[in-house]
């Protein structure tokens, strides 16, 4: 469904891309799979998401710095 991009900020927020069209299932309190580079899946819940202007952002619950988000960076994610 998407990939986790980079960082924003200094408090766990990732800008993230879409491959499919943006629809509601994404929102705070659901829970997405990512897959690592082992090919293992990690599943985490949204906290919040967003836009800004045309970039997408997203909080995932318990990462709550830059360097938790950084070793997320580049990894494809799916919705459950």
């Amino acid at each position: 469904m998407g990939q986790l991009l980079r960082p924003r900020g200094l408090k766990g927020v990732m800008w993230f891309s879409i491959f499919n069209e943006v629809n509601s299932s994404l929102k705070g309190g659901k829970c997405i799979w990512i897959r690592l580079n082992n090919g293992e899946y990690l599943s985490l819940f949204i906290e919040s998401i967003g836009v800004a202007g045309k970039k997408y952002w997203i909080k995932l619950t318990n990462y709550d710095s830059r360097n938790d988000v950084l070793k997320l960076c580049g990894l494809n994610f799916s919705i459950s």
